[in-house]
Parts: structure tokens; sequence; C-alpha cells
């Protein structure tokens, strides 16, 4: 029933779907979110932002209001030259996101685009069994039903995330104007907004650390070597070494792509 050609048959059609799932990422990891649905794409900017936007624009005159009326009844303070200025500043720039917001958006877009695009480099990820001797045949026996799990689960999570990201991004853009609204709102109430803009860049260039993550840690991985075996008998155990550290290259790169959001907001303190 099993056989070794059976064994090799089965981790090369595992290693097949692994180089599928880099592929996919790889295509689609450069692509905006315009590009990668355009109906969805549509109906966010179109139907959704409708009726944000008509929310957002008379939650704009109001929070405009209840600053004024702050900084009115403010007895300890009053109003000055400083607080007009900041409040003709949020008006200005509420304004300018209502109306220009999505072009803005789209630019940013093209930025990590682009970015990602030339940061990705799968080609280091594409995994196949190049020696296939006893050592190699006697472990995919032991693992085969592990093999095949951790090849689909990392694969899975891996594009997962990349996914996630276009799902969250259309959800931001379409929530936009209900946070733009707050601008004018002064401090605490434009926190709202402060927040909106620092998810949007989490979001918007974390496709770009993905493709840098997935970069580097393959280049990583290619420079590990647990050692080959030479000489007499223990030169037959190489390929279970080799299959050993493709499963691990699974995990640390799996890993490594789940952790990139948090890497970001770490690091830039968004």
């Amino acid at each position: 029933m099993f056989s070794p050609d059976s064994f090799e048959a089965y981790i090369n059609g595992c290693n097949i779907l692994w180089n599928a799932f880099m592929q996919l990422i790889g295509l689609i990891a450069y692509q905006t979110p315009e590009d990668f649905s355009s109906s969805a794409w549509e109906y966010v900017v179109g139907d959704v932002m409708n009726w944000t936007l008509t929310i957002g624009s008379g939650l704009f005159v109001n929070f405009f209001l209840i600053n004024m009326l702050r900084q009115t009844t403010d007895l300890k303070q009053g109003i000055t030259l400083e607080r007009m200025i900041e409040m003709g500043i949020g008006m200005i720039l509420g304004n300018y996101a209502m109306i220009y917001g999505v072009e803005l958006m789209s630019i940013l877009f093209e930025i990590a685009g682009v970015a990602s695009g030339a940061a990705i480099d799968n080609s280091g990820l594409q995994f196949a069994q190049s020696d296939w001797d006893i050592g190699a045949q006697l472990l995919s026996f032991f693992i085969l039903l592990v093999y095949f799990v951790v090849v689909l689960v990392c694969g899975v999570s891996m594009v997962f995330v990349v996914y996630r990201r276009y799902l969250q991004l259309y959800a931001i853009v379409g929530l936009g104007p209900l946070a733009w609204s707050t601008i004018t709102g002064g401090r605490g109430i434009s926190s709202t907004a402060v927040s909106w803009f620092k998810s949007f860049l989490t979001k918007c260039f974390e496709i770009v650390v993905i493709a840098l993550f997935i970069t580097i840690a393959s280049k990583m991985c290619g420079g590990i070597n647990f050692g080959q075996a030479s000489g007499g008998v223990a030169s037959l155990f190489d390929g279970a070494v080799e299959l050993f550290q493709n499963m691990l290259t699974m995990i640390i790169l799996a890993g490594s792509v789940a952790s990139s959001e948090v890497f970001l907001r770490r690091t830039f303190g968004l």
C-alpha cells in the first residue's frame, strides 16, 4: 500500500500546494483595493460612503458647534486667537477630507502597492524535495499527516492575513467620513479621527511589511543549514534534514506574517 514512490508523490503534492499559496500571495500583494475587487470598491465608495458622508456632514457641523460652545463657556480660558486658528484649521482639514478623502487614499494605496511589489521576492519560497534518500522516506512515513497539516495551516493563515487586510481596508474607507467629522470637535472628540488615521495607515502599509517579512524570512531560512551528513550510512539521511528544514521554514514564515500588524503598530506608534 505504501511505497517510496507514493511517499515521494505525497510530499511533492504538498510542496505544490505550498507553492500555489506563495504564488497567490505574490500575485495579490501589490494590488490596490480598487484592483483587488472592483465590485467591493464600487460598493464601498458608492453605496456605503453615500450614507456615511451624509451622516458625517451633519456631525461635522454639530461637532464644530460643540467645540465652539465648549470654548465660549470655559470661564478660565475663553476664546483666544490660538483657539480660533485651531478651530479654523480643523474646519479646513475636515472639509478637505470630506471632499478629497477618496483621492488621497487612492494615492496612498498606489504607494503601498508599488512598495510591496518591489519588496516581495517569493522565489526562495518555492519548495521541492531534491534529495529523496532512505532518511526522507522514513521521515515522511511518520509525518505524512503532520506535513500536510503544516502546509495547509501555514499557507491558509498567510493568505488569510493578506485577504483580511483588504476586507478591513474596505470597512475603514467606508466608515471614514464618520471619523473625519470629529476633526472639528476639538481636543478629545477629534481623537476619533486620529485613531481612524492610525488604523488606515497601519492597514494600508501592512502589506509592505508583509512583503518585507516574507522576503527577509525566506532569505534567513534559506541560510539555515542543519548540516549535511557525509560518509557511509549517515549520508543516507540528508533528505530527512531537507524535509524537516522545509517544514520549519513554513512555520517561521507563517508566524512572521501573522505578526506584521503588531510590528508595524509598535514600531511606528500607530
